[in-house]
């Protein structure tokens, strides 16, 4: 039997008992009331747990992502969680501080003053960073104000603790740095419902440097896909085009690495024509710009065309290019280095000089070819010289004061056999008796460093008389000039060229005394010329020449460095070596046949002047009249008294050589121990010395730094002005040979021909040039950094594939081109032992090496920096780094929720 109100009333009434009939109705009234009461009170309570918890959990990843994007760019977060723009290495809230690595500290010691980092290392780097932030902190304008709007409208209070700790457990292997960001809310108030009033978010993250090689292209300034290129000339500075095609076919380009652009992304508009072939599989990295769109005569930042209707569309949904498929990163500033590099911002080179000096003279120790242009320079020092102005009388005396100068890269070199007193004295005829002192009495100051050689024209008992002596730094010679008068000499004076307290190595000062000239026994004499009957009457003349004694110089019995040939009459050089004699030596004068040779070092003998490094003066007496004077010849067409001479008379037919190279006033053995010896307190940087990298820009020596490869000309040293063809050489499948994996930096243009389908390597281009009428799709692996580049239809057409180097595919295509490869019958893809072996060998280690795509970067060092901007360079004469990490990633390992 069925159970019914209808019938239970209809019985009641039978009955006749109203009372009843009205009491139970009331009763189930009220019941059914409670019932649905507290079913509305328990969907509300759901409801509002469901907003809460909704509301939470949007405020605590809000929280935890805008932290993170502070660790991403490096902050300084103030007690309120913003960004503090003022920061230093002292800031308690740098996040800097946590990702340090050793290096980074050793590099702060050596190279920062220590009041900047604190005054003790060991406390540079720290633990944690921790804040608390309350409902009255966050006000409008702070970044998360609008994620808390929520709370505020159900007029709630709260507390929320940040914290950022770094997580040392060991694995760490390079300058990757593992961190746990975690946000706690404290709820304060119980009406959310929830099991505590506590609630957690934690993310675990892997900070490590974004290198410039893990991107496949680097673009200096702008990046245009919605309009025509107009052409390479045409393009600012910097600028990339890739234009839309109407072709729905083309294969496009397919970047499957990251993609730096140093500036705006244009895109089109959804309601474009055609459609531009480019897809970005991998993060889109744009470095101070934003993505932008031109609608009609106006352009602004790209935006949804809706707030969240079906019509909208994420980046990844563009009909009308390939779209960014895995997000876009904003760097807070553009990478001032890739302005400089495409010529966008213009600096002042500094000046080289001071380390390519230092350069040349270090490899001139060495490399005696660095020398053999080299010339003795004579310089005539008009100060301290007094040229007598008497004609007539007695005690006719003359100072002349010059200076003998190699120059600045070669230097005088000291010869053996010290002793002799007249050592190397040559002199007729006998009544000369030239005797040779020395200022200093030690041994080594009696080294000889030049040879002296002086021709008297116009001897009275001979046309011609000469002595030759070896002079050292500290020498005095005295030729007697008169068999009658012992007191009418020529002295000649060698003292060192003293600077800084240091005696150089490639000058010395000659002083000539020409003491009672009037009673000097050179008369006026008449030559016959060479093949002529004219004789000719000249005034009698002093020639000196000095010849300089440099590390290619071999003396008697001393062999140095290189092999000697033979100077024939008039020291014209043959080819011919000089005989070795019975000692074992080869002199430096022989005798064959009645002639007289002269053995020269072959990278001592001057290519030019024909002739070792010799230079020289003369003084003239004037025929008729009662001048009694010797008178330095001079020239009215020469440089100049204060000038250079390279030949015995000065005259206008002599030639200077690398004068420029010859500076006088620069102590070179401080500046030899500057070249060579390591900064105090960088022992522990054998390689590079630490730069101050608070206070350190390199940044007008970008293209010096990047340009390692490339010598380059002046101003853009580094600079290769020509075009790099990348051509089918490179070719996987057309090339009997293996593909090279070039690394190529700067080059002025680069060229991928037409029938190039496989490039391999690290390149920076300042014109990027992909040949049109291409048959065959382009695979390309590793990085490009481009100021601007030229794709032309049939490139887009046939397809180009862009990944790095450390793309999954890309390693297994380097090493199935034979690019990464162990080096024996090992195979990279079958490796013998596991590769978690705890105990490699040797060999095996180096095989796993050779397999890993980052054994690329062995000869690529500044593609490991983490922007152009150099992160090394000069400092001075020596070269030096700052170590400093400024671009980072981050992979999230882990998020947990506790609510």
């Amino acid at each position: 039997m069925r159970f019914s109100f209808t019938n239970l009333i209809k019985d009641l009434n039978r009955r006749g008992n109203a009372l009843v009939v009205v009491s139970v109705l009331a009763f189930v009234g009220m019941t059914l009331t409670t019932s649905l009461w507290s079913y509305v009170n328990s969907l509300t309570i759901m409801n509002l747990k469901t907003k809460h918890a909704i509301t939470i959990r949007a405020l605590m990843n809000s929280a935890v992502d805008y932290t993170i994007n502070g660790v991403r760019n490096r902050w300084c977060f103030t007690s309120s969680w913003t960004v503090n723009s003022s920061c230093l290495l002292t800031d308690i809230n740098n996040v800097e501080r946590l990702l340090l690595s050793d290096e980074a500290l050793r590099t702060i010691e050596a190279g920062m003053p220590a009041i900047d980092y604190g005054g003790n290392i060991s406390n540079v780097r720290i633990k944690s960073i921790n804040s608390t932030l309350t409902f009255a902190n966050i006000v409008p304008g702070h970044p998360l104000y609008y994620a808390v709007t929520g709370f505020k409208n159900m007029d709630q209070d709260f507390i929320m603790h940040f914290s950022i700790t770094r997580i040392d457990d060991g694995l760490a292997k390079g300058k990757e740095v593992t961190l746990q960001v975690k946000v706690d809310l404290d709820t304060v108030s119980p009406i959310l419902n929830l099991q505590s009033n506590i609630v957690t978010v934690v993310s675990t993250i892997m900070v490590f440097p974004r290198e410039i090689s893990t991107n496949a292209l680097m673009i200096a300034n702008d990046l245009y896909l919605d309009r025509p290129a107009p052409g390479l000339n045409q393009a600012n500075p910097g600028d990339v085009y890739i234009p839309p095609s109407v072709n729905g076919t083309d294969s496009g380009i397919h970047f499957a690495s990251p993609v730096f652009v140093n500036g705006n992304i244009f895109i089109p508009t959804e309601d474009a024509p055609g459609f531009t072939s480019v897809t970005f599989a991998d993060k889109v990295i744009v470095g101070g710009g934003s993505i932008l769109q031109q609608r009609g005569n106006t352009g602004g930042f790209s935006a949804p065309l809706s707030s969240g209707s079906l019509n909208d569309r994420y980046y990844s949904q563009s009909k009308v290019f390939g779209g960014f498929l895995n997000g876009v990163i904003f760097d807070p500033e553009a990478d001032a280095g890739l302005k400089v590099f495409a010529g966008i911002q213009n600096v002042t080179p500094p000046n080289y000089n001071n380390v390519n000096l230092c350069l040349r003279r270090n490899n001139a120790r060495v490399d005696l070819s660095l020398t053999r242009d080299t010339q003795l320079f004579i310089k005539y020092d008009s100060v301290n010289s007094s040229e007598s102005v008497a004609t007539t009388g007695s005690n006719i005396n003359s100072t002349y004061t010059f200076l003998a100068d190699l120059g600045s890269l070669d230097n005088f070199y000291a010869q053996g056999n010290v002793g002799a007193v007249n050592q190397r004295s040559v002199y007729s005829p006998g009544e000369l008796n030239p005797s040779l002192t020395y200022n200093a009495p030690s041994v080594e100051d009696q080294r000889p460093i030049m040879r002296a050689q002086i021709s008297l024209n116009g001897w009275s008992q001979r046309p011609a008389a000469s002595v030759s002596v070896d002079l050292a730094r500290n020498s005095i010679l005295k030729i007697p000039m008169n068999p009658s008068d012992s007191t009418a000499e020529i002295v000649i004076t060698t003292t060192p060229v003293v600077l800084g307290g240091h005696v150089q190595p490639q000058s010395v000062k000659i002083k000539v005394e020409l003491i009672k000239q009037e009673k000097f026994n050179i008369i006026p004499y008449a030559v016959t010329l060479n093949g002529s009957n004219v004789t000719t009457s000249l005034e009698g003349s002093i020639d000196i020449k000095i010849q300089a004694f440099d590390v290619a110089y071999i003396t008697d019995n001393v062999n140095i460095k290189s092999n000697r040939v033979k100077g024939g009459p008039g020291d014209t050089l043959s080819s011919e070596e000089c005989p070795v004699q019975s000692n074992g030596y080869r002199n430096d004068i022989y005798v064959s046949g009645g002639t007289t040779y002269r053995c020269y070092s072959k990278f001592a003998w001057h290519p030019v002047m024909k002739k070792y490094k010799q230079n020289g003066f003369s003084f003239a007496r004037p025929s008729g009249g009662t001048d009694r004077r010797f008178l330095l010849k001079r020239d009215s067409t020469a440089p100049g008294l204060n000038g250079y001479f390279t030949c015995a008379n000065m005259d206008s037919s002599c030639v200077v050589y690398d004068s420029t190279t010859a500076p006088l006033n620069m102590d070179l053995v401080a500046f030899d121990a500057e070249c060579n010896s390591p900064p105090t307190g960088t022992a522990m940087f054998p390689s590079f010395a630490a730069a101050n990298w608070s206070s350190t820009s390199f940044l007008t020596q970008t293209f010096r730094s990047w340009g390692f490869t490339e010598e380059g000309v002046a101003p853009n040293f580094g600079v290769n002005p020509g075009t790099l063809l990348i051509d089918d050489t490179t070719s996987l499948f057309n090339s009997n040979t293996k593909p090279t994996f070039v690394v190529s930096s700067i080059y002025e243009t680069c060229r991928i021909r037409k029938t190039a389908n496989f490039v391999v390597g690290f390149f920076a281009c300042r014109n990027l040039i992909f040949e049109d009428g291409r048959v065959s799709p382009l695979r390309i692996i590793g990085t490009f950094i481009v100021g601007k580049m030229s794709v032309p239809p049939t490139v887009i057409s046939q397809g180009v594939r862009w990944s790095n180097i450390y793309h999954p595919s890309a390693v297994y295509e380097l090493r199935a081109a034979g690019i990464l490869s162990t080096g024996s019958n090992d195979s990279c893809d079958s490796p013998e032992v596991p590769l978690w072996h705890p105990y490699p060998s040797v060999a095996r280690a180096s095989y796993l090496f050779k397999c890993n795509p980052g054994s690329l970067r062995s000869k690529a060092d500044p593609f490991k920096w983490t922007l152009m901007d150099p992160d090394c360079g000069l400092l001075g004469a020596q070269q030096k780094c700052k170590n400093r990490v400024l671009r980072y990633q981050i992979v999230e390992l882990r998020r947990q929720e506790y609510l």
